[in-house]
């Protein structure tokens, strides 16, 4: 349903808490909005609306060119989203759209009650129905944005639909184990978007929805030319994983998939023994499905399936220095999982590797070997568990040889690894053990490496299982 615009009138009150310079305000402007000073803030003032929601912005900081600001409200407020890029008011922007009450900007924080407000949408993601707001954001320039109602008592859904009010193009509801909402995407430059909090079965009650661009990754390759040729020096040290980085600093890339299949991301450098960790997502902190070490002359490396258009994260980080990389990001026409047959229950199996297809976490991707630098080879099971509630069962892989067992999640090598296990052993006797229990129940790929370069291990697979 579109809301009548005649129903309800919203008066915006913006605060330059950081960059407000009492010196540069008339005293009767600065009464007028409290006294409010840079070490007496105060709280946000909330204005009621005609139907009992109320809204309040914080512009955040200062203006773009660093000057400290001592503007009236009206006029802090496009000066405030003027250094976004994007202004809420001015003769040069369109009227508001007919579903909404105001326009916001990049960076300002808005902070409002659903506790009166209508229902006006009901969004795909929420459960029932509950009082919302809407909001118009014209995107000042084509990035990636995160938009949040991270810090809101409200349990809160977050959408974004189109100018036409109608048409979504992206919901959220309960991201993690909390009860906010969170959408990251890539906004084109100018476009109207309409942004609406809404509560998730009939919650009504206080939020925070904040709009930031993303800083991280801090660089887009998309369609770039690849192999790309990057530094660490002069990075940042926040980042550490799985596979190393602590105390080195990193890179942070984005990049998305042109077309679905299997790709492997490898890093090289003569400077440093290079580690790659790879994330969904279009910013840094998705899920960690992989990551590689690199081994003397031998690059790091993850290799994983991407749907089309899917965007990745990835982290170059060092074990022991910094300096210049080469990154490529490939497309393989391998199958993965490499075997057809399915591993199920009891069984023993007599294989030896065969390609190099994938790498795992807890051992390097490939090692220098009397031959010259060269990958480790692996073969790949796909593997269901579907296990009763007092069952158990126990995957024994042992070789002739030094291997490493992984298993990741899903059919087609797509998703995290969840586990990975290098061999114990001496001589011509190895072995590694992965167990599953009911709550593993699921798809996955289970992946035996081979850590011997020049030769192929043979193994024998022995699956046990107890109820």
């Amino acid at each position: 349903m579109v809301r009548d615009p005649s129903r309800r009138f919203l008066w915006l009150v913006l605060y330059v808490s950081s960059c407000f310079n009492p010196d540069a305000v008339d005293p009767a402007v600065s009464e007028s909005f409290g006294g409010t000073s840079p070490t007496d803030a105060g709280p946000t003032e909330e204005t009621e609306t005609s139907s009992g929601g109320r809204t309040s912005i914080d512009a955040g900081p200062s203006s773009s060119d660093g000057t400290e600001s001592g503007l009236p409200t009206a006029e802090a407020s496009t000066r405030a989203s003027e250094s976004e890029g994007s202004a809420t008011e001015g003769p040069d922007l369109p009227p508001l759209l007919a579903c909404v009450e105001t326009r916001v900007s990049a960076g300002a924080e808005i902070v409002g009650s659903t506790l009166d407000a209508p229902d006006d949408f009901t969004l795909t993601c929420g459960a029932g129905t509950g009082n919302d707001l809407a909001y118009e954001w014209i995107v000042p320039r084509t990035d990636y944005y995160r938009l949040t109602t991270e810090g809101s008592s409200l349990d809160s859904v977050l959408g974004v639909l189109d100018a036409d009010c109608a048409t979504e193009l992206s919901c959220s509801n309960n991201v993690g184990n909390g009860l906010q909402s969170e959408i990251v995407r890539r906004f084109e430059g100018d476009d109207r978007v309409v942004l609406v909090v809404d509560g998730n079965l009939g919650d009504r009650g206080d939020f925070a929805f904040q709009i930031d661009a993303v800083v991280c990754p801090e660089l887009d390759l998309t369609g770039q030319p690849l192999p790309a040729e990057l530094s660490t020096i002069g990075g940042v040290n926040e980042r550490e994983g799985r596979c190393g980085g602590a105390g080195n600093p990193e890179r942070t890339v984005r990049w998305l998939a042109p077309t679905a299949g299997l790709y492997r991301f490898s890093v090289e450098s003569d400077a440093f023994d290079p580690a790659i960790h790879l994330e969904t997502g279009a910013q840094c902190g998705g899920t960690l499905v992989g990551c590689g070490t690199g081994n003397g002359s031998y690059p790091a490396e993850v290799t994983r399936y991407l749907e089309a258009n899917e965007p990745v994260s990835l982290t170059i980080d060092s074990t022991n220095g910094e300096g210049t990389f080469s990154l490529d990001i490939a497309a393989s026409a391998d199958a993965c999982p490499s075997q057809s047959d399915e591993l199920g229950g009891p069984q023993t199996l007599e294989a030896n590797t065969s390609s190099h297809i994938l790498s795992a976490s807890c051992s390097p991707t490939g090692s220098t070997g009397f031959g010259g630098p060269g990958p480790f080879v692996d073969d790949s099971y796909p593997l269901n568990i579907d296990l009763c509630p007092t069952c158990a069962c126990v995957y024994s892989i042992t070789s002739d040889a030094p291997l490493t067992v992984y298993v990741l999640r899903g059919t087609h090598c797509e998703g995290e690894e969840v586990e990975c296990v290098p061999s114990t052993g001496s001589g011509s006797e190895y072995e590694a053990e992965i167990r599953f229990s009911p709550a593993d129940n699921g798809d996955y790929v289970l992946v035996v490496e081979s850590r011997n370069l020049d030769f192929s291990v043979n193994y024998d697979l022995l699956v046990q299982c107890v109820a």
